[in-house]
Formats: C-alpha cells, sequence, structure tokens
C-alpha cells in the first residue's frame, strides 16, 4: 500500500534526525543533572547502633571483665589457687585491661578506654588493698610501688586521647589505697612518698594538659597526709605503738620534700618556661613551707636532733630566691607576678633561716643588719622591693628585741615599772631603724614622690618615732626620780602628754621639707596619742599634772597645723617603682 510506504519514509527520516540530534548532544558533553538530589531508598540498608546501644554494651563487656576477676576470686578463696597467685593473677588482669584501654584510646574509642579503665581500677586497687591486709601475701612498700606503676599504665593509656576521666580514676584510687593502708598496716614512709609522686605527676598534668582540678585534688590529700605524718612524727609521747617502725629522719626527709617537689616544678615552670605564677603555685607554695617545711622544724625540736641543716638551707634558697628575682626574673620577664612571688619567698625564708641558725638577741640584730642592708641595696639599685623588705626586716627586728613592747608599755604600764629600759639589743636595733630610715630618706638618686615609694620610709619612720618616744618618757621618769619626786604617776602624766606634743611639732616641722613629706602623715596620728593620755590623766585628778599637760597639748594643737599649712606645695611625682 501507498499509504504505508509513505509512513515508513516518515519513520526513517525522524530516525535519522534524532542520531544526528544525539550526535551533537554527545559531542557537546553530557547534559546536566538537577541540583537537588534525589535520595536513594534501598530496602536492605540497615541503621548504625544508636548511643544508646554503645553503652549498653560497652556495660555489658564491663560486667563481663568483672566476671573474670571474680572468677579468680573464687579460684583463690576456694583454695584452687595460692593466695599470692591469686594476687599475681589478679593485677596481671588488671594490666591486661588497661593494656586494651590504651589500644581503644588509639584508634579513637574514649569511651570504650574509659570502661575499660575504670573496670581495670575496680579491680586492681581492692587487690591492693587486701593483699597487705587482709591476706598478709605484700609487703606494705611493694604494694605503694605497685599501685604507682598502674596509675603510670593508666595515664599512659589515656595519653593520646586525653581521657581526664581515667586519670581522675586511676589517681584517686591510688591515693585512697595509699591513706587507707597508711592508717591500717601502721607503715607511713612508701605511702607518704606514693601521694608525692602523684603531686608532681598531676602538677605536670596541669601544665600540660590543663587539668587544673586533678592538681588541687591531689595537692590537698598530700598535704593532709603530710601533716599526719607530722603529728606522729612530733609527737609529745614518743612515736605511737602503732607507728612503731617509723623512721624520724625519714619522716623528717618526706615532710621536706613536700616543699621540693612543689616549689622545683613552679620554678622550673616559670624560670624555663617563663610563665607566670598562678593561684595555685602561690596557695601550695604557702601550704609546702607550713606544712612541709615547718612540719620538718617542728620533728627536730620533739627529737633534738636533726634540724642542723634546716636554718643554712633555709638561707640558702633565700639567696637564691633573691637571686633569681632579681638576676633572671627581673631581666627576662620583668617585675610583675614571679618577682613579687620569689621576693616575698625569700624574705620568708630569710626570717625561717636566721631563726633556726640563731634567736635572743642576736636574732634581733641579725633581722637589723638585714634590714640595713637591703635599704642600701634598695637605695643602690633603686629596688621598692628592697626596701619594703628593709622596713619589715627593722620591724620584726624591733619586735623581737623588745624596743616596741618597751615603747607600748612607756604609755600603758605602770611608771614604776618604765625605770629600766629595752636592754643593749633595742638600743643597737632602734639605731639601725634610725640608719635604715636615714638611707632611704636623704641618700637617693632622685626624689620618688609616689605613695608606694613613701610606704618604706613611712613604716621606718613608725619604728623610730615609737621607740625613740619610748625611750624619752622612760628617760623622764628616771630623772623624776633621781629629783626625788615623789608622785612618779604625775610625772608619767606629764612625759605622756609632752613627748607626743613635742613629737607633733617636730614632724610638722620636718615635714615642710619636700624629702620628707611622710613626716606629715604622722601629725595627727601623734596628737591622738597625745590627746588620749590627757584624757588618762584627767581620770586621775593630779592638778599640777594636768596644767603642764594641757599647756603642752594645747601648744601642740596650735603649732601643728599653723606649720603643715605653711609647708608650701606637694612635691610632683617621680619615678622609682618596681
Amino acid at each position: 500500500d501507498v499509504r504505508i510506504q509513505e509512513l515508513l519514509l516518515a519513520q526513517r527520516g525522524l530516525e535519522a534526525r534524532l542520531s544526528r540530534l544525539e550526535a551533537l548532544l554527545g559531542a557537546a558533553g553530557p547534559a546536566r543533572q538537577p541540583r537537588t538530589p534525589v535520595k536513594a531508598v534501598t530496602p536492605n540498608a540497615t541503621a548504625g547502633p544508636s548511643g544508646l546501644d554503645v553503652g549498653l554494651a560497652d556495660l555489658g563487656q564491663a560486667l563481663l571483665l568483672m566476671a573474670g576477676a571474680f572468677m579468680l576470686r573464687a579460684f583463690t578463696d576456694s583454695g584452687l589457687l595460692p593466695l599470692l597467685g591469686g594476687v599475681a593473677l589478679g593485677l596481671v588482669y588488671a594490666v591486661l585491661w588497661i593494656g586494651l584501654a590504651g589500644r581503644a584510646a588509639g584508634r579513637g574509642k574514649p569511651v570504650r578506654a574509659l570502661t575499660y579503665g575504670i573496670t581495670a581500677a575496680l579491680i586492681a586497687y581492692p587487690i591492693l588493698w587486701e593483699a597487705p591486709t587482709r591476706f598478709g601475701v605484700m609487703p606494705p612498700g611493694l604494694a605503694a610501688l605497685l599501685a604507682a606503676v598502674l596509675v603510670a599504665l593508666a595515664l599512659l593509656a589515656g595519653w593520646r586521647q586525653r581521657i581526664r576521666s581515667l586519670a581522675w580514676v586511676h589517681v584517686s584510687g591510688a591515693m585512697a589505697v595509699a591513706v587507707a593502708l597508711h592508717f591500717a598496716t601502721g607503715v607511713s614512709e612508701p605511702f607518704i612518698g606514693l601521694l608525692l609522686l602523684l603531686g608532681l605527676g598531676t602538677v605536670w598534668l596541669g601544665y600540660h594538659f590543663k587539668w587544673h582540678g586533678l592538681r588541687w585534688w591531689t595537692a590537698l590529700v598530700t598535704d593532709f597526709m603530710v601533716l599526719v605524718l607530722v603529728s606522729i612524727a612530733s609527737s609529745g609521747n614518743g612515736v605511737p605503738a602503732h607507728y612503731a617502725g617509723l623512721s624520724v629522719g625519714l619522716a623528717q626527709g618526706l615532710a621536706g620534700a613536700l616543699l621540693v617537689v612543689y616549689l622545683g616544678s613552679f620554678a622550673l615552670r616559670t624560670l624555663w618556661r617563663q610563665r607566670d605564677v598562678t593561684l595555685f603555685e602561690v596557695v601550695q607554695t604557702a601550704a609546702a613551707l607550713a606544712i612541709g617545711f615547718g612540719g620538718a622544724v617542728r620533728i627536730a625540736h620533739a627529737h633534738g636532733h636533726g634540724g642542723q641543716w634546716l636554718g643554712p638551707a633555709a638561707l640558702v634558697a633565700a639567696g637564691a630566691c633573691y637571686l633569681v628575682a632579681f638576676a633572671f626574673v627581673d631581666r627576662r620577664v620583668g617585675r610583675g607576678r614571679n618577682f613579687i612571688f620569689y621576693t616575698s619567698l625569700a624574705l620568708v625564708l630569710a626570717m625561717t633561716g636566721s631563726t633556726l641558725v640563731s634567736g635572743g638577741a642576736a636574732l634581733s640584730l641579725i633581722w637589723g643588719l638585714l634590714g640595713l642592708a637591703s635599704a642600701v641595696l634598695g637605695v643602690a639599685y633603686d629596688r621598692i622591693t628592697l626596701r619594703v623588705h628593709s622596713a619589715l626586716y627593722l620591724a620584726v627586728a624591733a619586735w623581737r628585741s623588745g624596743l616596741l613592747g618597751f615603747a607600748f608599755a612607756a604609755f600603758l604600764a605602770p611608771a614604776p615599772r618604765l625605770l629600766g629600759g629595752p636592754g643593749a639589743a633595742g638600743y643597737i636595733v632602734l639605731l639601725l631603724a634610725l640608719l635604715g630610715y636615714l638611707v632611704l630618706a636623704v641618700v637617693r638618686r632622685h626624689l620618688p614622690g609616689s605613695e608606694q615609694a613613701a610606704l618604706p620610709r613611712l613604716a621606718l619612720l613608725v619604728t623610730t618615732v615609737l621607740g625613740l618616744a619610748g625611750l624619752l618618757v622612760a628617760l623622764a621618769l628616771r630623772l623624776a626620780s633621781s629629783w626625788d619626786v615623789q608622785d612618779l604617776t604625775a610625772a608619767a602624766v606629764v612625759a605622756r602628754v609632752a613627748v607626743p606634743s613635742g613629737a607633733a611639732v617636730l614632724l610638722a616641722t620636718g615635714g615642710r621639707r619636700r624629702p620628707l613629706r611622710e613626716w606629715t602623715w604622722l601629725v595627727y596620728p601623734v596628737l591622738a596619742l597625745g590627746g588620749a593620755m590627757l584624757l588618762v590623766g584627767l581620770r586621775q585628778g593630779h592638778a599640777g599634772a594636768l596644767f603642764l599637760g594641757c599647756a603642752f597639748f594645747g601648744g601642740a594643737l596650735i603649732a601643728s597645723p599653723w606649720l603643715l599649712r605653711a609647708r608650701g606645695p606637694r612635691p610632683t611625682p617621680a619615678g622609682g617603682s618596681d
């Protein structure tokens, strides 16, 4: 049929056109797919495990691990395994799972690693408790050593993923065993050593990984147990029978080691790594000084020997701290928190060490000479820190020598008691305080005008004024006694009002000079002292004494404010700071 032939021809033409179009599209590149992705749904796909499923699986594994430990315990209790063999296998079993914890951490599975590590702790530390106590198959020293090894392995296992919880579990477990065995066995030395090692390790873990809470917790427990050790070793009735095997010398060394371990770590960090001191370092240094060094001193005093090295060691450490502060910290870091930390530590160590090597009047003279030397060096090198230390040394020397006590008694004690004196040491310390003040106030390369620079001078001035005032009141009473004055109480009223009144006028006069502006700060406190003494005299009712007292005090009230107003402009602040 003709129509059929035409349709076939038309179909062949369409096929030819389609072939040419496909050829053209193929040369131009594949057609772009729509941007909206089409999610293919495969009926055979299975969902991954949920967090709950993983947690339940890990818990199941932990229970299986504990089942293995209880199986070993059952074999040991039934006699199938000897006690020592059961303990050894139990510890090996715990170490095995610590190793698997490290393997899981290396594969990026911290939850599983923590599960294995916690289970290992629940297996190992109860064994270390029972082996020396209930079973009696392990000496306490070996238990402490094995606990240290387990902690080290656990920390190594969590090192890659920095699993803090694993460190908390094993460090806390080892500390619990150490504290419990210390009290249960009566053996102290190995467990205090273990705690010191844990303290050292957690300090550096805190530096590297910022695990700050762990080092606080470990330091707290270590400080407490060293304090317990000191109380046992320094007991007035001797070492208790439960701790009969305690070595007093070793106990003293462990107490000193508390300071060495922590302060050594802090020094390495602040000097070698050039970091600022932290709150933890300041607090723990104070605690280590009080508990560690103070505990070693207490043990030495309790037994009358073993403390010969403590005083010289403290003085050497004080010199080293001063050297570190001025030769290293000041040059490399500057006069910031580290500088204050090391100079304050040097001051405490110097006073403590000198107390241990000397006593009585000699100690007062040592502190006085240290104060004068600090004043000279503070002026020579323009260091306010050393000037402050000068004021502190001399103030403590004045208290130790009895100078300040005599000065207070001059205004408060009954008159007959003042016919003596503060002693030779008091006079020498007063002279040293006066020289120290003159060094700071006069021998200066420039005139520091800041309040900070004037405070050390003010402290030395207060010490000097108190000492001189007390001596003047005592001198007046001695003169009255030598002149056969019958009523020394009335003479005391006059002297106690006249000396502060004259001192106020003298201070107001001296304060007119710019270098001595701190004198003016004492005018009104000294006047207040004179007024208080006048009120005390009013209660006693001596008319002649009140006449003279009112005359002296009234004249000082008129002259002192006038002198203060006429003293001229204040100096312009300049330099002088650490």
